[in-house]
């Protein structure tokens, strides 16, 4: 196996991040082999889409979760890459386009809001009290 990491910050809580994650790479047409909540997810995908054409290729794919201090979301994203049909920088550019989506995918989200089921104000989504009128979300 050829391996490729990339890493990715998220400032959304790690239980969104994880949901997100989630969506975005099932949508790429991986599908989950193991995981454990919020710490770390393992998806497989057998074929993709390489130069207008279909490869079968298999490919593992592991996020692994973490927290910093200033409670961003670090997502560490291993590929595996079965070395028999590696294709060197086809891959990596390959790779590198998905987490670029993956990369825009979480900031969409981050900027999303969430509206207060008290006051019934947009406010941001990771308020634990709403500013308006104090609804704690806790």
């Amino acid at each position: 196996m050829v391996k490729h990491q990339r890493v990715v910050v998220s400032n959304l809580p790690l239980d969104k991040a994880y949901e997100i994650s989630l969506i975005y790479f099932k949508n790429l047409g991986f599908f989950e082999i193991e995981q454990i909540p919020n710490i770390y997810i393992k998806f497989q995908r057998g074929s993709i889409m390489m130069a207008d054409s279909w490869r079968t290729k298999k490919m593992y794919l592991t996020l692994n979760f973490s927290v910093k201090q200033d409670k961003n979301v670090i997502i560490t994203c291993v590929y595996d890459i079965s070395a028999w049909v590696y294709e060197g920088e086809k891959d990596i550019v390959h790779i590198d386009m998905e987490i670029q989506g993956f990369k825009e995918y979480l900031a969409q989200a981050e900027r999303e809001r969430r509206i207060c089921p008290k006051c019934k104000r947009n406010i941001p989504f990771d308020a634990k009290i709403c500013p308006y009128c104090g609804y704690d979300f806790t």
